[in-house]
């Protein structure tokens, strides 16, 4: 037969060829490289870190999340990555093969299952506490207030940001409601701490403290 790599005529029982070192397989046919276990593993944990590190862009970008869907459905992802990268690197390490790649998956698997438990509360925790960035908003609408007359005035709005796209959270007596926010329009009434979010992003727009 001839070699299927510098196609020398060699003999039908060699295990090598002589003249380019190919391997065969014992009956003659050609070896097929195989991907081992644990580069698999290795590979799958490395798309549970794309998922872990998408998810931390999306949440740092300040987009709005009407719903934690998506950032659940990332989640599972990487839980459910990172479980197949533990079992095939135990396989694959612990098994016949000792292959060590499987030791590198094995581990990684296990640090980004640990990340991945704690995604969701992460995420929780910064869009209830107002930690998201602001700088989104804080370029196209600023407030002004007059604690002594209880008012919030917008000095500025550079861009279209209408009244019904602002979530204002405690205690007040009358506000714009649908049109577009302008330069002098007002909050009245206003005491105790009052909250304006920016529903389009779920960004915090500022908190105010009244008498």
């Amino acid at each position: 037969m001839n070699c299927p790599q510098c196609k020398a005529l060699i003999a039908d029982t060699v295990k090598r060829c002589p003249y380019c070192n190919f391997k065969f397989q014992i009956d003659g046919r050609t070896s097929r490289k195989k991907t081992s276990l644990g580069k698999i593993s290795l590979a799958f944990a490395s798309v549970t870190l794309g998922c872990i590190l998408v998810f931390f862009f999306i949440m740092s970008s300040g987009l709005k999340w009407e719903s934690f869907i998506f950032f659940s459905l990332l989640t599972l992802l990487s839980i459910i990555f990172s479980l197949v990268a533990i079992v095939l690197g135990v396989i694959a390490y612990f098994g016949k093969t000792k292959d060590r790649y499987g030791l590198f998956g094995f581990v990684l698997g296990i640090c980004f299952l640990i990340c991945s438990f704690v995604l969701i509360p992460t995420a929780t925790y910064v869009y209830v506490s107002g930690l998201q960035p602001t700088y989104v908003i804080n370029q196209k609408i600023a407030f002004s207030e007059d604690t002594a007359h209880g008012t919030l005035t917008v000095e500025f709005a550079i861009e279209e940001v209408y009244w019904y796209e602002l979530s204002v959270f405690g205690s007040y007596e009358t506000k714009p409601e649908t049109k577009r926010v302008e330069p002098g329009d007002q909050i009245t009434g206003c005491s105790g701490t009052l909250t304006i979010r920016y529903d389009p992003t779920g960004v915090l727009v500022g908190s105010w403290t009244f008498n």
